[in-house]
């Protein structure tokens, strides 16, 4: 590749997966140099398909400390501070509070995130998700198959995890293949957390949750700038219930779209 013009090296570059691009850096130090401006410029990593997948060596056995998320954190900061995508979809990791934070540092201008818990990975810890808060430019959050824990303090004190205000949060997916997505509603409506920019939803709970119908409709009723809602697998115990949401879908002073998939 040393033969060949700046222009084609950077638009092969294109086409590499991250995975290919760390090991081109190693090659020579005229790579390693292209390969950093490319990273530099770079808006999107999935990290699951990017790294993980295209790496023999880590997904042969994997557990939870396969992928040093704090090395990898450290990274973005250093080489790829423009992300403006990131998702840790079936990274091989542990994210923790102290991981969220840094990452918000690290990645100042992120736009979206995605920390879908498929296949068990990635592992988040309590309260991890409180840090998102730190982000000042977030406006895409999906969280699939995540397991909010029930956080117990000194005295037997204990609440649900949950999410914080994140302020500029325009689209939210939710979904759990048990009942967790009425939890975290739950918590938001117990600490009055709502987000003031929030204009799509999508939310799918496994185990319908008899409690859903009204935690519904409150967090229809508090998030007016709403512009589409899907929703799966809501249980309406009572016709009451389901008058109820209809009214506050009707008189929602902004919704455009509503998808009901599975519902009775």
């Amino acid at each position: 590749m040393d033969s060949l013009p700046e222009e084609l090296i950077k638009k092969i570059f294109d086409f590499c997966d991250f995975y290919s691009l760390l090991q081109m850096r190693q090659v020579n130090i005229r790579l390693n140099f292209y390969v950093n401006n490319h990273l530099w410029r770079r808006k999107e990593l999935f990290l699951g398909t990017d790294y993980i997948q295209e790496n023999p060596d880590l997904t042969n056995e994997m557990n939870e400390t396969t992928l040093k998320i704090e090395k990898v954190v450290e990274f973005l900061g250093n080489f790829m501070p423009k992300l403006k995508t990131l998702s840790l979809s079936k990274a091989p990791c542990k994210i923790s509070l102290t991981t969220v934070c840094q990452l918000s540092s690290s990645v100042l201008n992120l736009e979206e995130l995605e920390i879908s818990c498929n296949n068990g990975y990635p592992i988040v810890e309590p309260d991890a998700l409180r840090g998102l808060v730190m982000f000042k430019e977030l406006r895409i959050l999906s969280a699939k198959d995540w397991q909010p824990k029930m956080i117990v303090r000194r005295g037997g004190c204990h609440r649900q995890d949950g999410l914080p205000l994140i302020v500029e949060l325009e689209t939210l997916t939710l979904s759990s293949l048990r009942d967790d997505v009425v939890k975290v509603l739950s918590q938001m409506k117990t600490e009055g957390v709502t987000m003031p920019k929030l204009k799509q939803v999508m939310l799918y709970d496994g185990l319908s949750s008899p409690q859903m119908p009204s935690i519904l409709s409150w967090f229809i009723e508090k998030h007016q700038t709403l512009r589409k809602i899907v929703l799966q697998k809501v249980l309406f115990t009572t016709i009451s219930e389901l008058e109820t949401f209809l009214l506050v879908i009707v008189q929602h002073n902004h919704l455009e779209e509503v998808t009901l998939k599975e519902c009775n």
